[in-house]
C-alpha cells in the first residue's frame, strides 16, 4: 500500500468557509484519490484518528465541488473518471455549481466549475512527508 499522509484543512471561497464541499486530492502516480467532507466551518480532516485514507505525498491536484444532503439524488461523478471527464456512481449528489444556482440543504454559494475537475482545477499543493496541519484550500 502506498505510504499516505495526514491532511488537515479548510476550503474558503470569497474569504469564507465552504461548507458542505466535497475535497478530493489526485496525487501524481498514485491511486489513492482520498475525498471528505467539509464541516459547517470548511474545515476538513484525512488520514486522522480513523478519518478516512491519508493524502499521498508529494504534488496533488485538489478538487472542490459542492455536496447537496441526503442520500437520494443525482449520481456522484467517480474519482476516478473525473480526470477523463466522465462517469457516475449512485449517491449523494455532488455537482460543480455555477450561476445562480442553489444546493439543496442550506449551502446557496455558487462555484465556479473548474474547481470539480481535476484535469484543469488550479488547486495545486505539494503535500509534506509527514502531512499538513492547516492546509487552506482557496476558490476565487
Amino acid at each position: 500500500m502506498p505510504k499516505t499522509v495526514p491532511v488537515k484543512g479548510t476550503v474558503v471561497f470569497r474569504d469564507k468557509p465552504l461548507a458542505k464541499a466535497r475535497v478530493t486530492f489526485y496525487a501524481k502516480g498514485s491511486s489513492i484519490n482520498p475525498s471528505v467532507e467539509t464541516n459547517d466551518q470548511g474545515q476538513f480532516e484525512l488520514g486522522i484518528a480513523g478519518k478516512g485514507a491519508g493524502v499521498a505525498p508529494g504534488a496533488n491536484v485538489v478538487t472542490v465541488v459542492l455536496v447537496a444532503d441526503g442520500t437520494a439524488g443525482p449520481a456522484v461523478m467517480d474519482p476516478s473518471a473525473m480526470l477523463k471527464g466522465g462517469g457516475a456512481a449512485p449517491g449523494k449528489a455532488e455537482m460543480p455549481v455555477v450561476g445562480g444556482s442553489s444546493v439543496p440543504g442550506g449551502n446557496s454559494t455558487s462555484l465556479p466549475t473548474i474547481y470539480g475537475n481535476a484535469a484543469n482545477s488550479p488547486l495545486k499543493y505539494t503535500i509534506g512527508d509527514k502531512g499538513e496541519a492547516d492546509l487552506k484550500v482557496e476558490l476565487k
